[in-house]
């Protein structure tokens, strides 16, 4: 009995100082960490999937803290609160930007804070809330993940409409096209033939030469129309100084005139009628007309 009693007593107090040791790192580790982390609640309203309760905190990829708790809100399902504790030393303000993200290849989400340089007020406590709030949100690689499957059926839908389009029938039509513009490039080649280029480069020459004359042109019409004035004002002048004249020759010899022709007129009628008698009988011009009796009636 001797023997196994200091073996017991060894054990006892071997068992007592792990207790003790535990119970102090317990106590050492707790109230240090309490001291040295200031606590933040993230709200997100997006999925927070992968993400768990020692998940990692960093600052502009530094370690800071980590996840503490992960909890839905009761009066709004559509919303989830991450209480986080991060270094007192860090830089979180009212809006700082909190993102989820991936870390390499292993695939652990993590939670990433950063913080504009001109945002200065600090996060405060609203509400009931136990911490000051922060606005999370999920990362971009997340959103686009969630995308995805309306994506998919996008493409789907898509590849349908091109396969219900793109029968045999639109396929012809397309052919036909093609062939109808290798022909009008064609036609194109021929058109635009060194020998047509060249008259049309001398027609442009052409008109580059008229356009240059074109002023000497306008110049001598306007020369031509300054003549024209002239010639109508002498002509405005003449009939001027000869108005006496034009008026007694519009009085007086318009009557002689008139008569004059009536008297040619005359003579003319007498000169035709001596002419049909001359065509008839030509003799007349050497021989006298034989003088005919005259019968009396009984």
């Amino acid at each position: 009995m001797e023997k196994t009693a200091p073996y017991f007593l060894v054990g006892v107090f071997m068992t007592g100082v792990i207790l003790a040791s535990v119970c102090f790192l317990i106590w050492l580790v707790g109230p240090q960490e309490q001291k040295n982390f200031k606590f933040y609640t993230v709200e997100f309203h997006d999925s927070i999937t992968g993400l768990e309760e020692g998940a990692a905190v960093q600052y502009m990829g530094v370690k800071v803290g980590k996840v503490v708790a992960v909890r839905l809100v009761k009066d709004n399902p559509e919303l989830v609160h991450v209480d986080i504790g991060v270094d007192k030393s860090t830089p979180v303000k009212s809006k700082t930007r909190v993102t989820m993200a991936t870390q390499g290849v292993t695939g652990l989400v993590r939670i990433e804070m950063a913080t504009a340089k001109e945002d200065t007020s600090d996060a405060t406590i609203t509400g009931d809330m136990k911490y000051p709030l922060l606005q999370g949100s999920a990362s971009k690689l997340y959103e686009a993940l969630e995308d995805i499957p309306a994506i998919t059926s996008q493409v789907r839908a898509i590849t349908a409409k091109f396969d219900t389009m793109l029968n045999d029938r639109t396929m012809a039509a397309v052919q036909a096209a093609m062939v109808n513009l290798e022909n009008i490039s064609r036609d194109l080649n021929g058109v635009l033939s060194p020998v047509n280029v060249s008259n049309v480069s001398m027609l442009l020459d052409n008109l580059s030469l008229s356009s240059a004359q074109m002023p000497k042109l306008i110049e001598n019409m306007g020369s031509t129309v300054d003549n024209l004035d002239n010639a109508a004002e002498n002509f405005s002048r003449l009939l001027d100084r000869n108005r006496p004249h034009i008026d007694r020759f519009a009085s007086d010899g318009l009557e002689q005139f008139t008569a004059a022709s009536r008297a040619t007129r005359g003579t003319a009628n007498s000169v035709r009628k001596l002419a049909d008698k001359l065509d008839r009988d030509p003799s007349q011009v050497i021989y006298q007309p034989s003088s005919r009796g005259v019968e009396i009636p009984k």
